[in-house]
């Protein structure tokens, strides 16, 4: 596989539909209408659970390729906000989370929604960090940072 560098997501959609090139990662959101249309073929997700919907599409460990990366979305705040604060925050953010209007609308766009307690989340970016470190480490070096 060659790394090609794109510029914008549009750009790189448009040449892999047109099949200059012959695959990618890629935010699930970016790719459904092609998906859909049968334009693009999902081969698996990167994460370790599988997607349910709105495609299913198995994890790339079940393909046989050891890879698991997932992108997430979360909420964060200033690291001396008062813990009162951040409880009211957290409370709101589950109730948003719970509506299932919304919630319908994340998930057909690929993403399971989750809601994570406060001191996990926190965990869960430093260890993603910790994890990711070699790779940026290596990364900085090759470019000669």
């Amino acid at each position: 596989m060659v790394h090609v560098p794109y510029r914008a997501g549009s750009t790189l959609i448009a040449d892999l539909v047109a099949g200059r090139v012959q695959v990618t990662f890629a935010p699930a959101a970016f790719m459904l209408p092609m998906l859909h249309d049968g334009k693009l073929l999902a081969l698996a997700v990167s994460s370790s659970e599988p997607m349910h919907g709105p495609l299913a599409v198995p994890t790339a460990h079940a393909s046989g390729i050891d890879y698991d990366f997932a992108t997430w979305y979360g909420f964060l705040a200033p690291a001396n906000t008062p813990a009162a604060i951040l409880q009211s925050l957290s409370i709101a953010i589950s109730q948003i989370g719970e509506n299932s209007e919304l919630r319908g609308r994340v998930v057909a766009q690929g993403i399971e929604p989750r809601t994570v307690a406060l001191g996990a989340f926190d965990t869960h970016i430093r260890r993603d960090m910790q994890r990711l470190a070699p790779l940026m480490k290596d990364l900085g070096s090759e470019l000669g940072n």
